[in-house]
């Protein structure tokens, strides 16, 4: 059984099995755990209150910088969106290395949310799940609301299906193997995608499709 009553946020963030960090609204890092530590290598009094775009330096796939300062994630956080897990290739101390984060909007996606947890998947589905549900129990303020009606869906039967194996986490590269397609027609796949969508990364494609409830 889940416990989902703590008395903050952070008490969630000291488990030791939890590779997790938290940003504010600017991006500045406000939280490191130890696990944090040993994962990336980069010490808490050493990171905290630094922009986290500008230390991890996140990439996607085709090696675009994706960490910026106008952070795809934080500005769909901000519209009331909540991301799908993502892939992306951080700097560590030991140099780069994949990661699949999940983000968590406290209290909750909209414009009023005041810290966006990232947690770096280790552990099973069942235990990053039952660690969100935590950290969201902890900080909800009863201010949700009902859902976006779903809205026309441009996308073809294959562009879908991409998109929802760009939701699991899995790379282009993968996408291309599971789909028997070549990687080129998996990255115009994806082009296309964002033309669609409007949007300028992987990761807004996901949130706008998760949103919409097409996934």
């Amino acid at each position: 059984m889940v416990e989902t009553q703590v008395d903050s946020p952070i008490d969630a963030l000291t488990r030791p099995e939890a590779a997790v960090y938290t940003v504010d609204t600017s991006g500045r890092i406000v939280s490191w755990s130890e696990a944090a530590e040993a994962l990336l290598g980069w010490k808490r009094d050493d990171v905290l209150g630094r922009f986290c775009y500008e230390l991890l330096r996140g990439e996607d796939a085709f090696g675009n910088r994706y960490c910026v300062a106008r952070c795809p994630i934080r500005c769909a956080v901000g519209a009331g969106v909540e991301p799908e897990p993502f892939v992306v290739l951080v700097r560590s101390t030991d140099g780069e290395q994949v990661a699949r984060i999940r983000v968590c909007a406290l209290p909750e996606p909209g414009p009023g949310y005041t810290n966006l947890v990232h947690i770096v998947e280790r552990g099973g589905e069942e235990e990053v799940r039952s660690l969100v549900t935590t950290l969201r129990a902890a900080a909800r303020r009863g201010r949700s609301g009902p859902p976006a009606p779903p809205a026309s869906n441009p996308l073809t039967r294959r562009e879908q299906e991409i998109v929802q194996l760009l939701s699991d986490g899995l790379p282009p590269s993968r996408i291309a193997s599971s789909l028997t397609l070549s990687r080129a027609t998996v990255r115009n796949h994806i082009q296309n995608i964002l033309r669609k969508l409007d949007v300028h990364g992987q990761v807004e494609a996901v949130a706008v499709a998760f949103r919409s409830g097409w996934l």
